[in-house]
């Protein structure tokens, strides 16, 4: 605080700041939350590295015009009036801090966005002449590195790099754009088709944001989730459409989260000698809610995927079967019970006993 203080005495001493000015104090390591507008003056302190220097000046080239002033306060109480452009190739270490007032601020020229350069340089790749290795790739040898670029975007947000997310995002945007290119030499469809296709849908999946509707609408189209995509998909089954290539985890909780939409919440049908196992799972206290819930259950997943191995069952495969299985059946019971009606038409109480009796057969 008394580091503060000695600031505010220099800055009003220089005739940098008035008693009457507004102003915002921001620290270096925050750079990336400089943001405009802002009101009065903005001072940025904490720059006293060439590392956190750069870090500065490349956030106000991303927000501002390169020829927009700025003043900067050294700590030997020398003060230097520049640009931004000037900024990382005068200043004399170490800054104290770094002045910007806003109505000098020029603000900088936004690009329109367009996919236009990556969608145009993914198409001089494929064109004759272009590089060989993605003319030769197709959707299928694609598949792979697709699955592999998701990943590392899923590490990036893990690891909280943003940076390293920004560039990860990038490539999963390249496979998304090579796809639709391969497709639109295959005459099937375009980037733009893809755009249009993900933005359609969004809007008639949301209703209620985009179109006037009652309270009571809006709960009808939520609980009606589930219903809407499956007519909108033309699907036959609750379970239509699901990848049953995703990892077994994922796919065990995708289904559990379809089939407990309509009411069903207890799949799994215990044998006898399997209840116990089934009793430990559901009386094991697992913390929730925070990042410590995620450690005790993946603990809890770690060691019974151990147990599992040392039984010589493979969890991977074991759980996959169980879900594909799951899939199969829950398809017939659809089937069987077509003539009770619907699931909307069906209470939670009659839905699980009707489950019960179809597993009781099988």
């Amino acid at each position: 605080m008394q580091d503060y203080v000695c600031l505010m005495r220099k800055l009003l001493k220089n005739g940098i700041l008035t008693e009457k000015d507004s102003f915002t104090l921001m620290n270096a390591e925050e750079e990336e939350h400089i943001s405009l507008p802002f009101y009065g003056t903005l001072i940025i302190t904490g720059a006293e590295d060439e590392e956190r220097q750069k870090c500065i000046f490349i956030r106000l080239m991303e927000i501002c015009d390169e020829m927009t002033p700025i003043t900067t306060l050294m700590y030997n109480g020398k003060i230097l009036k520049c640009t931004i452009k000037e900024f990382n190739n005068k200043i004399i270490f170490p800054v104290e801090a770094v002045i910007l007032k806003a109505p000098e601020i020029i603000k900088k020229e936004m690009k329109k966005f367009t996919l236009k350069p990556i969608i145009d340089t993914m198409k001089t790749l494929r064109e004759p002449g272009g590089c060989p290795w993605d003319r030769s790739q197709n959707h299928m040898t694609l598949r792979t590195y697709f699955l592999q670029e998701v990943y590392e975007v899923i590490d990036a947000i893990e690891e909280n790099d943003i940076l390293n997310l920004k560039e990860e995002l990038g490539d999963v945007l390249l496979q998304v754009v090579f796809h639709a290119r391969i497709a639109e030499e295959n005459g099937e469809f375009s980037m733009q088709d893809v755009v249009d296709g993900i933005t359609n849908k969004m809007v008639k999946r949301h209703p209620f944001i985009f179109e006037k509707m009652s309270k009571e609408d809006l709960f009808a189209v939520i609980k009606n989730w589930e219903k809407r995509k499956r007519k909108e998909k033309n699907r036959k089954y609750l379970l239509s459409g699901i990848p049953k290539c995703l990892p077994s985890l994922l796919l065990a909780c995708i289904i559990q989260k379809k089939v407990s939409s309509v009411g069903i919440y207890d799949l799994t049908a215990f044998r006898e000698d399997e209840k116990p196992l089934w009793r430990n799972v559901t009386q094991r206290e697992v913390q929730t809610g925070n990042r410590m819930g995620e450690e005790s259950a993946g603990a809890y997943l770690f060691e019974l995927a151990r147990v599992m191995q040392e039984k010589g069952i493979d969890p991977e495969l074991s759980l996959h079967s169980f879900c594909v299985n799951l899939m199969r059946r829950f398809s017939e019971f659809e089937d069987g019970i077509r003539g009770c009606g619907s699931f909307d038409a069906l209470s939670q109480e009659r839905l699980e006993e009707l489950w019960r009796e179809f597993n009781a057969k099988v």
